[in-house]
């Protein structure tokens, strides 16, 4: 599941090259996101990542 639906080979080219750590996180946090959308809740304050 990606935010971005392209499937154009620069796309796969730059998907590619993101560290596996953080290319997981982000899809941690968009199925979240996606996960308390369906629900329409809010994430508690306390779960908010300090960036």
């Amino acid at each position: 599941m990606e935010t971005i639906q392209y499937e154009n080979d620069d796309v796969k080219e730059a998907i590619s090259r993101v560290p596996e750590n953080l290319y997981n996180d982000r899809m941690f946090h968009v199925k979240r996101a996606l996960d308390l959308t369906r629900r329409h809740q809010i994430l508690p304050k306390e779960q908010v990542d300090k960036i």
